[in-house]
């Protein structure tokens, strides 16, 4: 018989990107300003280009970071986070024009940063679609 103990699961880090009601989250790597490489982000951001193509809603884009480092360096990578999205979306024909970004940088997070999963909910680009 194996002696084994059953482990309690370690916090979870949320998934790459995750649809809300008022908003999509889209996670980033440690110290990254590439998103993380998954299919989900991929269709989400092609569907979310089609939609705002047919729509001309507006979207703003927000990036955070963790609260590792210096914060106006994590001022900076929020808001290349949220460049790096919009790139993403104008490449797919979005009207740069209808697309704004911002940071908040380390100063809205939504874990704690005491663990990596944690930190890792909080290296993140938030989408919204305005309402017209």
């Amino acid at each position: 018989a194996g002696d084994f103990e059953w482990k309690a699961p370690q916090a979870q880090a949320e998934a790459t990107v995750k649809e809300l009601e008022d908003r999509a989250i889209i996670r980033f790597p440690f110290n990254s300003t590439v998103k993380d490489a998954d299919p989900a982000i991929d269709q989400y951001l092609e569907d979310l280009a089609q939609q705002v193509k047919d729509s001309g809603q507006k979207i703003s884009i927000t990036g955070h970071t963790d609260s590792k480092g210096d914060a106006d360096i994590n001022m900076n990578l929020g808001l290349r986070r949220a460049k790096e999205i919009r790139d993403i979306l104008v490449s797919k024909g979005v009207n740069s024009a209808l697309i704004s970004t911002d940071s908040k940088g380390e100063t809205q997070p939504v874990d704690t940063n005491d663990t990596e999963a944690g930190r890792h909910n909080n290296r993140r680009a938030e989408v919204r679609l305005i309402k017209n």
